[in-house]
Formats: C-alpha cells, sequence, structure tokens
C-alpha cells in the first residue's frame, strides 16, 4: 500500500481524470483508497431575457443518453477569468449576450466525490445576436419560470443547481423570477 496522502492518476480522458489517494487511519477510510473525480473548473449562467424568460439549452448528453434541458454552461479554459467564461460560454452555445453579468458565487456539485467548482452568474437582459451562427448541437429554448416546475416533473429538465441559481438571484439581486406561479 502505499504511503499515507500519496496522490495518484489511475485513469485519465481529454476531460477529467481519476485520482487515488490514501489518507491517514484518522479520516476513518481503514487504509482503503479514496476515489476522486479531477474536472476543470466550470460556469454555470441564469440569462433572463427582458421578457423575464429564461435562456436554455437542450442538448444530446451522452452520459444520460438522451437529450436534457439546462442552463448554458461550460468548462473555464486554463488562465480565464470564470467571468469572461460565462460570457463566452453563453455566446457559443445559444448566441445571447447580457448587458450584464453578476456574479452569484461559487459552489460544487457532487462534493463527496468531485473536486471542481462550478462558478454561477445571472446575466440580465440578454439578447440574442441576430447575425450569430450556431456552431454546437444545441438547441435554444426560451422558457418562463413557471415553465420549469413542470418540465423538471416530465424529466425533460433535470439540472436541480438551476433552480438554486435562481433562489440566489433572488437573494444577493432581488431578481424574482418565481413570483409569477401563482398568477
Amino acid at each position: 500500500m502505499p504511503s499515507n496522502n500519496s496522490t495518484e492518476i489511475v485513469f485519465e480522458t481529454p476531460w477529467f481524470e481519476i485520482e487515488r489517494e490514501y489518507f491517514d487511519d484518522e479520516k476513518s477510510l481503514d487504509g482503503k483508497p479514496f476515489y476522486r473525480l479531477v474536472v476543470t473548473d466550470g460556469v454555470m449562467i441564469l440569462a433572463i431575457t427582458g421578457d423575464n424568460e429564461i435562456v436554455v439549452v437542450k442538448q444530446f448528453r451522452p452520459a444520460l443518453k438522451q437529450m436534457t434541458m439546462e442552463l448554458p454552461a461550460g468548462f473555464v479554459e486554463n488562465g480565464e477569468d470564470p467571468r469572461e467564461t460565462a460570457i463566452r460560454e453563453l455566446y457559443e452555445e445559444t448566441g445571447y449576450r447580457c448587458a450584464d453579468m453578476r456574479p452569484l458565487g461559487i459552489g460544487r456539485i457532487m462534493m463527496s466525490r468531485c473536486s471542481a467548482v462550478q462558478h454561477s452568474f445571472v446575466g440580465v437582459n440578454a439578447e440574442r445576436d441576430p447575425n450569430f451562427q450556431p456552431q454546437e448541437d444545441i438547441d435554444v429554448v426560451l422558457a418562463t419560470p413557471s415553465d420549469l416546475p413542470g418540465l423538471f416533473d416530465t424529466g425533460e429538465f433535470q439540472s436541480l443547481s438551476a433552480f438554486g441559481l435562481m433562489a440566489l438571484a433572488d437573494l444577493k439581486y432581488d431578481i424574482r423570477l418565481m413570483d409569477d406561479r401563482n398568477k
């Protein structure tokens, strides 16, 4: 068995690595290795149009073997500022630009196995570039905030973290997306 706190890459792809690490016994792993998914940090963007519609992308996700609807997102390139990544990814995936891109904060998804940080942003007054030429196989859908729970119920929209971004937008910037649900 390798020495405690030694880390080794045991599997590598262009998208992620799997590390094996042994911890001291007081970490209660009983000498067994821990495996961690190492992924580049990413961004997720809650882009809202002037009509209070949310910019959603629909694309095939091989990991799930199905089409999904989710918020625009992507990986932070080496040396890139996360805000710039959010602006770039939103445009590359959707053709939308926001008058104002505000940070919501950082968070983690699947903290028990993944080391990546997700930088979250809300973009307001999103407008589509009429000259945008899509480079990716992604459909863009505009959804009202009241559409999302129904899309979640049908399994079309499965991103729990998107609802977290909506709550953060409300808490940090008083952007009330769910107020129209009971009208």
